[in-house]
Parts: C-alpha cells; structure tokens; sequence
C-alpha cells in the first residue's frame, strides 16, 4: 500500500443493503482473509435484497383456515347478516420488521375468488351466501397499507377472518372451502409473508314452516242478502284458517303477506275483483284479519303467536264475505283466488 492512498470507505445502513454495497463488501473482505467472506456471506440470506423480515418465524408460513359446522338460515334472513366467522390467530410473537417505515404491504387473494356480490363480498356456490374476507376483523380484502411510523409489524389477531354473509334469499347447500380464495400477504413487494388457505365447509339449511293451500266456501247466497252497493254482504263474513305448520326454532320472526291475483278494487276496504271463470255481476270479495278488519295487500303481518324458542305450528284466522260493488248484482259463479306468503327472518 502507498502512502497517502486512502482505502475506499464502506458505509452500511442496517436493512438498506444494495447489490453494488454488498459485491463491494465481499471483495474488501476476501483481500483480508477468507473469515470475512464467509462472515458476510453468512448474513446475506436474511436480508440481501430485501428491506423486511420475519422475526421468530421463517416465510411464507402456511397456515389453513378451518370453516366446519352446520347453520340454520331463515330463509328471507336480512341482507347483510353475519352467519359464521372463521379466523387464523397467530402466534403472538410473530413479528415483521423493516428497515424502512414507509414499506408497502399488501392482502391480495392467492386464489381466485367465484363472482363479486358487491361490497368485497364474493359468492360461494350457495344462493343467498356469500363471502367476505377480513384483515384484523376489520380491513376488507384485497388490502394495502403502509408501516407508516413504524418499523416492526406484529400480525395481530385475529389476522384472518372468513365471514359467511347473506347476500339474498337463502337456499340450503354447502359452502365447500375450496369455492372460496386463499390470501397471500406481501411486504416490501417482494417478501411473502403468509400463503392463508380456507379448508373445509359449512351447511347451510334454510329455515321455514309449511302452509298448506286452503280453499274457502263461502257457500250460495240470494240477492236479499245485499245491503247496496260498497257493502259487505249479510249475515256475517265466513271464518277461515291458514295453517302455518312445523316452524323450527331460533328464527326471529315471521311476517305473512296476502297479494291479491285479480284487480284490487277497493284497497283499503280488502276489496278484489271475480276471477275471469266467474259469471257474476256486480259483486266482488272482501277479505278481512280476525277481528273483522279489512286486510290489506301486500302489505307484512307478523305472526305474533310464533315462539322462537320452541317453533310449533300456528293458525292464522282471516275471513272472507261477498261485497256489492254494483248497483245492481246479478246470479252467477262468483270465485277469486290469493297468494298467500311467509316471511322468515
């Protein structure tokens, strides 16, 4: 060596390592001796090219998502409801660093998920159910951020969470884990910190009661039991049931909801017009609640009666008269028919 010749300068900066420093390094180490090289050497797979680590773990880890258990869904359950929740909590030591507080790190799906149901939501093979996955029970996946302000990052829990989330009117089916998207998590945009797989699945059974179709006699009546015209015919209405049979448990309520398949005359009074077979005149049919109320149609009732904690079956009274529409009524068939519709929620 010379006099006066001063030997190049090596300036490292913990985790900001480049490829023209570290060639550097190894070359000034060799002409020393091979004790620096393998020392260096040692060192350069844990952070050669990369400005994050995993602390007390190695990457990508691997961890599964277990979704099991069967669900009972009212059928008609509101859009939105949470049905189950599934997460992977990590180890509470597991810890990203880097180097720099501004690294990017990203949620993105390692599998494609089926077809989007909106708002992050994705479907699942079984109609009304779908999938929303979670990051820290909070961020909605795919998702990015920053270590803004900070250089450590401890995944946290619950770091993943599957939820099965109602999206329309539920089917019965199985939600098979595979329909649904694995989630990789990436730092530094190359670093793979977790590769998250769903395994398993759910079944989901719809919840709802049974209604039998019912026919109503109102039987034969003669003009002398008019009392004129927007009047309900004398003597009194004819009394009938809908049976609402074998409601499980567990539902909140149950609505019921009468539409009317003809012109609806008179809708506050329950009024609807003869079907197209009938050759009556001047006549149409009211409907009414059990206590002589007039029914309105389409228009939600709840079944009060209904006990969630033991389900059972139930009656619903209506009733039903003829109601002169015409100055004058003439003799002849005089039938209509309803639709009749259970709500569960």
């Amino acid at each position: 060596m010379k006099r006066g010749r001063r030997m190049p300068q090596l300036a490292l900066k913990p985790g900001l390592i480049r490829e023209d420093i570290q060639m550097h390094a190894i070359v000034k180490n060799w002409r020393r001796g091979g004790l620096g090289l393998l020392l260096i050497l040692a060192t350069l797979p844990a952070w050669a090219g990369r400005n994050c680590q995993l602390v007390n773990g190695s990457y990508p880890m691997t961890p599964t998502i277990l979704l099991s258990g069967a669900y009972p869904v009212p059928r008609d359950a509101a859009v939105g409801s949470v049905i189950a929740s599934f997460s992977w909590n990590p180890s509470s030591n597991s810890v990203l660093y880097c180097g720099s507080n501004s690294a990017p790190v990203s949620w993105t799906f390692s599998t494609a998920p089926l077809a989007s149901a909106g708002s992050g939501i994705y479907e699942t093979g079984v109609p009304g159910i779908g999938v929303q996955v979670l990051h820290l029970g909070s961020d909605v996946l795919p998702y990015s951020s920053k270590l803004s302000g900070r250089t450590s990052y401890y995944l946290g829990s619950p770091q993943l969470t599957y939820q099965l989330i109602v999206t329309g009117q539920v089917s019965s089916g199985y939600v098979n884990a595979s329909n649904l998207p694995g989630v990789s998590m990436v730092a530094d945009t190359d670093l793979n910190v977790y590769n998250a797989l769903p395994i398993g699945g759910v079944t989901i059974t719809t919840q709802a009661c049974s209604t039998p179709n019912v026919s109503v006699n109102l039987g034969q009546r003669t003009l002398k039991d008019f009392a004129g015209i927007n009047q309900p015919m004398k003597p009194a209405a004819v009394g009938f049931n809908i049976a609402v049979n074998n409601c499980p448990r567990g539902m909140n309520s149950i609505q019921y909801q009468v539409d009317a398949t003809t012109q609806v005359l008179n809708d506050s009074a329950g009024v609807v017009a003869l079907d197209a077979a009938s050759s009556a005149g001047g006549v149409a049919i009211q409907l009414k609640d059990g206590n002589g109320n007039p029914l309105q149609f389409g228009a939600q009732y709840p079944l009060s009666s209904y006990q969630s904690w033991r389900g059972g079956s139930y009656t619903i009274p209506l009733q039903a008269t003829y109601y002169q529409i015409g100055s004058r009524v003439t003799g002849g068939k005089a039938n209509t028919s309803l639709t009749f519709t259970m709500v569960y929620q």
